[in-house]
């Protein structure tokens, strides 16, 4: 299973955005390009978005991911409806096609038996559990407290992304982000978000000497004001982030 380190651009609604941004990946980089697509248990039944520009429809999904080297295609799943969690993960993920090569999960600590029982059925997926606000408010906003608790996803969660903007463009804070990094370090790959940006890249640079396999990701501050993805951003976005990889 590919554990690669990987640099993300969340939110992709089409198949010329994803080419368009898989162009810029080098033939030799150290971190994989992930392309996320949202979805929802709403959307996959085919309900409206409180995003719409943001979300494609649940039949348009496998059509926009493309199959390449250095390419992680991933479906970032929500979900307000915890019964059944197992079968909308296991009906998402085939919905969206097989070049997707797994799911982030952007809840607030889903049983972690149920995530065990996905692995089990689909061992060669990438599980991405998302740290967000909800998580951490649960825990009264205690960062170790929050990190130990990540350890009950040990060989479970492929990764552990720490995003406390939730797609919503709200600056990262380095300092906060190095620290639960540091303290959840486990046998999955870690990664942060929160409101990156092109021109913001540089406050990572102490993470990434540090943790040089973190992954990052970004959403947010890459809309255009109808909130769809501006491609001019993104791919601001990406090359700066491949800068600073080699740096």
């Amino acid at each position: 299973m590919n554990n690669r380190p990987y640099i993300g651009v969340t939110g992709i609604t089409s198949r010329h955005q994803a080419l368009t941004l898989a162009r810029l990946l080098p033939e030799v980089c150290s971190h994989d390009l992930m392309l996320g697509v949202l979805a929802s248990n709403k959307t996959l039944a085919g309900e409206p978005d409180l995003f719409p520009n943001q979300t494609p429809s649940r039949l348009e999904i496998e059509k926009i991911f493309p199959k390449r080297k250095g390419i992680l295609n991933l479906l970032h799943y929500y979900t307000s409806d915890s019964i059944g969690l197992f079968h909308q993960m296991a009906y998402a993920y085939e919905l969206a096609g097989k070049d997707c090569d797994g799911l982030q999960l952007n809840i607030a600590w889903p049983d972690s038996r149920v995530l065990q029982r996905f692995r089990k059925v689909y061992p060669k997926a990438r599980l991405v559990l998302q740290i967000g606000r909800d998580a951490l408010q649960e825990f009264d906003r205690d960062i170790d407290a929050c990190a130990d608790e990540t350890q009950k996803y040990e060989g479970i969660a492929t990764d552990i992304l720490f995003d406390l903007s939730g797609g919503e463009g709200k600056a990262i804070d380095p300092e906060l982000a190095w620290k639960f990094t540091e303290k959840a370090l486990g046998n999955y790959g870690m990664g942060v978000a929160g409101g990156l940006e092109g021109n913001n890249l540089s406050t990572l640079k102490k993470l990434f000497r540090t943790f040089a396999d973190c992954s990052i990701d970004a959403q947010g501050r890459l809309r255009d004001a109808n909130d769809h993805l501006d491609l001019r951003k993104a791919k601001t976005y990406v090359q700066q982030a491949l800068a600073l990889l080699a740096t």
